[in-house]
């Protein structure tokens, strides 16, 4: 019954979870999440491929009554040579979601052409309305 979906929550009907990698992201704003329904994003994981230090941004793009908005999520994130981190939880290693509604995207950039990284994206999607 109910209380061994809560010892087992991958078989929640409603909910489907997903994990996005995307790899040899530089200085161009490239798609790495975006949402086909609401989504709560668990985790975006970064890895700097490059033999140097990279700074990284994530901007968040909404459509909300019709207008465009685009936000940062994370804005000049140093990620050390060779170095990986979790964008989520990173601050004070507080783990944090991010919700994406319908529609929503991410996309992340490094700071110069040359600099490039590998994400993932992972997290679920909720796949009826409660």
């Amino acid at each position: 019954g109910f209380l061994s979906l809560l010892a087992n929550p991958t078989s929640y009907p409603w909910v489907r979870f997903f994990s996005t990698p995307t790899a040899s992201i530089d200085s161009t704003p490239l798609l790495i999440c975006g949402a086909i329904t609401t989504s709560i994003v668990d985790s975006i994981f970064v890895c700097n491929t490059t033999d140097q230090d990279i700074f990284i941004d994530v901007t968040k793009l909404s459509e909300r009554d019709l207008v465009v908005t685009s936000t940062y999520r994370v804005k000049n994130f140093l990620v050390p040579k060779n170095g990986s981190a979790d964008l989520l939880s990173f601050n004070n290693n507080v783990d944090s979601i991010l919700i994406l509604e319908t529609g929503d995207l991410l996309y992340a950039n490094s700071d110069f052409t040359g600099n490039t990284f590998d994400c993932e994206v992972s997290g679920r999607q909720l796949l009826e309305e409660a």
